[in-house]
């Protein structure tokens, strides 16, 4: 009975290290180190190596699926060419060097298929009070944005708020703002832990081929703000993915500490 009960815990600890650790390298955190009770953390997350897309009107919430690619990130000033348009939005400075990303090197003609991009983890504290997370987008799609949402949880699961931001939209002018404040979808779906934002976008053309020369793309920074609670006054489920990270984490620790016991 107790190893039929521990299994569905080891299986979520291993789903959550999994998750964790799926985009490490450019992982970010929203976090409370050294901020007291009622100050205030910022992360900037901005568009660039790291991020994913998913060439479907459904993409998967699973980010270890294989229609997740890794798309085309360009500064404008190395690698391949920008348009224009495009070297004259990614200077804008208050972008802080966010990149374009392109769903490069799809091949063939689209028709009306929508664009995903995921960005790479972020870990919210736990001492991170969600009920005052907010987040403000500059942004600037080419050509449209069709709407922003988070994904998370055990299993994985993705929450939109399903509204277009025209003013993220193609426009030639400088990149433009939309804020989401606390409360609000998909700011009501943020949880503790590992969370992935996702941005869908759309060519919005009837016939586009990627072979021509004006890609379909995206830039953006996000920049999430909340307020910060006393260490005491919020606890980790033991459900919760964070703690199953660690769990399994202290478990594999453990392990090896008996492991050198018994070569001992």
């Amino acid at each position: 009975m107790q190893i039929t009960c521990r299994t569905p815990h080891i299986a979520l600890a291993a789903s959550a290290l999994l998750l964790a650790s799926a985009t490490a390298a450019h992982a970010q955190t929203l976090s409370c180190v050294g901020v007291p009770a009622g100050g205030t953390t910022t992360l900037e997350v901005k568009t660039g190596p790291g991020w994913k897309f998913f060439y479907s009107n459904t993409p998967s919430p699973d980010i270890t699926n294989p229609g997740w690619k890794t798309p085309h990130a360009s500064d404008c000033s190395s690698g391949p060419a920008c348009h224009p348009w495009w070297q004259s939005i990614q200077g804008t400075a208050a972008l802080g060097g966010a990149q374009w990303l392109a769903p490069s090197p799809l091949s063939g003609t689209s028709g009306a298929v929508d664009f995903s991009y995921l960005s790479p983890a972020i870990t919210v504290d736990p001492r991170v009070n969600l009920d005052t997370l907010s987040m403000q987008i500059l942004a600037a799609t080419d050509n449209f944005y069709k709407s922003t949402g988070v994904i998370n949880g055990s299993p994985l699961a993705l929450h939109e708020d399903g509204a277009s931001q025209t003013s993220l939209s193609l426009h030639t002018g400088s990149p433009d703002t939309q804020t989401f404040a606390a409360g609000i979808t998909p700011m009501n779906h943020w949880r503790h832990g590992v969370n992935y934002i996702l941005a869908r976008t759309r060519d919005d053309s009837g016939s586009y081929n990627f072979s021509s020369p004006w890609l379909t793309g995206f830039i953006a920074k996000y920049t999430l703000t909340a307020t910060c609670m006393a260490a005491s006054s919020h606890a980790v489920p033991a459900n919760h993915p964070l703690a199953l990270t660690l769990g399994a984490l202290a478990l594999a620790g453990l392990a090896g500490l008996k492991l050198r016991r018994r070569k001992a």
